[in-house]
């Protein structure tokens, strides 16, 4: 609680004061008898203009102050309440109240009366033309900035050549650096390696379907010779078969990697001297099944009389052939497909095409610049790799500086848009601005807790002096 809620036992206050809600006792006109309120520690003039312009001119009246004209006081000061009670007037106050007897108050006379209130009234005046005066703005200082132009990377890639330095000014189509392409380079590597091994793969294949065509065609032959020898005794002897024929009935011919010859397999073969007997067998039969068959074959072509069975059955063996030498003519293509020489050849052909395609491309690229400005490069650029999107350097346009001005948001009402501002530069030469963007949102410093505003200054015809960006440059307000 501020102060206490009693009031002492004070002399009698002279007569004419009146009860204000706020300030307690005031007097609408000076009363014959003021005190000397500057008595009190920390009640400049100043003060006292206040305090007599509001109707407060005795001691005994701070001496009746409670919380609330504490407060109101405070307010009138432009100070805190807690200021107002360390200053601890009205306790100073009360203490020279209780030294002064009623009574014995000093007559002033008329013409003291008058000069008293014509300095009163003369500091008065001065204090409140100190108050109302405008006073010179503090500058503010903000920084030097240029607007640039961001130069990134196109793609993945190192740089080849670089044409310029940190600095130098460069003008639109002007070579800044050459790139290598990796993405492009990278892809070139990949297929070589790929084709090499494919083309490993391709031999090893090929000589395992060479030594399977080669197995597969003395089969053939000798089965498609077989036939053509019983052809030319144009006759069946009849000879019983061989107890070898059927034991084991037929000779299948071994399945390639990745599938079978179907159209020798699903005929069985039975030997007999040179004579080759077809069976309409089917591959789902077992061994057993299909030397019964060859058997009973071998036993209905031997008794087969002379006449228009036995042509008709040479006709099937001619057929049987035809179709034989049909299958020795198809056999390297077969043996290709079904051992995956076929799908190894596609692919080795697929990744030539791409890679004459991606050499016919250029792997360097030219970046030239985009407009006139100053060349700001990036500290590791020469030599060293660069993912996609990333900045390579930038070129600042000295023709576009401007001054970025972060201000507290309690100074933002000196500044408005379109206003011309002095600016103080290193060097001390002094030129116009004018401010052309004020944020609507405040930024927040968050180890002070205070927020600012930044805005942007822009010159107003002139160039200004030719500074280092990042320079600090003193803005003084026109408000």
């Amino acid at each position: 609680m501020y102060g206490s809620n009693t009031t002492p036992r004070i002399p009698s206050l002279p007569h004419g004061y009146r009860m204000h809600d706020r300030y307690g006792i005031v007097y609408p006109t000076a009363p014959d008898q003021s005190d000397d309120l500057t008595q009190i520690n920390g009640l400049t003039l100043q003060h006292l203009s206040t305090l007599n312009h509001h109707g407060i001119y005795l001691l005994r009246q701070l001496a009746t102050w409670k919380f609330r004209e504490q407060h109101a006081i405070a307010e009138l000061m432009g100070m805190s309440v807690d200021q107002l009670v360390d200053l601890n007037w009205v306790e100073q106050a009360r203490r020279l109240c209780r030294y002064q007897r009623p009574g014995l108050q000093f007559e002033t006379k008329p013409v003291f009366r008058l000069l008293a209130a014509a300095t009163t009234a003369l500091l008065a005046g001065l204090a409140v033309t100190a108050v109302l005066q405008p006073r010179a703005a503090e500058p503010v200082d903000g920084i030097l900035e240029a607007r640039s132009t961001e130069i990134t990377a196109p793609f993945d890639c190192t740089c080849a050549e670089l044409h310029v330095r940190p600095g130098q000014e460069v003008f639109t189509g002007d070579p800044l650096l050459t790139l290598q392409n990796l993405e492009v380079v990278n892809r070139i590597d990949f297929l070589n390696a790929e084709i090499t091994g494919v083309s490993q793969e391709l031999g090893r294949l090929e000589a395992v379907a060479n030594m399977e065509f080669a197995r597969r065609e003395t089969e053939l032959n000798s089965d498609i010779l077989d036939l053509r020898l019983f052809l030319v005794r144009g006759g069946i002897p009849n000879i019983p078969p061989p107890s070898r024929h059927l034991q084991t009935g037929w000779r299948k011919p071994t399945p390639l990697k990745s599938g079978v010859i179907t159209e020798v397999a699903s005929r069985p073969v039975v030997r007999n001297t040179g004579m080759i007997f077809f069976t309409p067998v089917s591959e789902a039969s077992g061994s057993e099944g299909i030397s019964e068959q060859a058997g009973t074959q071998f036993s209905k072509v031997n008794s087969v009389q002379p006449g228009h069975s036995q042509h008709l059955f040479l006709d099937q063996l001619e057929q049987q052939i035809s179709r034989m030498t049909q299958i020795l003519k198809e056999l390297p293509q077969q043996i290709r497909k079904a051992s995956g020489y076929s799908d190894a050849e596609s692919q080795l052909s697929r990744l030539e095409s791409e890679l004459r395609q991606l050499q016919q491309q250029k792997t360097e690229y030219t970046v030239e610049a985009p407009s006139h400005g100053t060349v700001s490069l990036r500290a590791t650029l020469n030599g060293s790799k660069t993912g996609k999107f990333e900045r390579l350097l930038q070129i600042l346009h000295h023709d576009e500086r401007y001054i970025r001005l972060p201000v507290p948001t309690s100074r933002v009402p000196e500044f408005e848009p379109g206003d011309e501002v002095e600016l103080i530069f290193p060097g001390h030469s002094r030129m116009l601005g004018r401010v052309t963007e004020i944020p609507l949102a405040a930024d927040v410093t968050t180890h002070s807790k205070t927020s600012t505003v930044t805005l942007v200054i822009e010159h107003t015809g002139k160039l200004w002096p030719s500074l280092p960006i990042g320079s600090n440059v003193q803005v003084i307000p026109s408000h």
